[in-house]
């Protein structure tokens, strides 16, 4: 866990990624959105860019 903040808070952090996962779940597989993957990458990405070091 070098990579990120020391002040991230790691509960959030976990929210917040449970949350891109079960929005992807919703929308692949019961909405059959096609652009669902890109939304879940780029999601995931920007979480993890917030918690890493500056």
């Amino acid at each position: 866990m070098d990579d990120f903040r020391q002040d991230l808070d790691a509960e959030q952090f976990v929210f917040e990624l449970c949350g891109i996962y079960f929005s992807f779940h919703v929308s692949e597989r019961f909405m059959r959105d096609s652009g669902s993957r890109g939304f879940a990458r780029l999601a995931v990405e920007e979480l993890i860019n917030r918690a890493r070091r500056r």
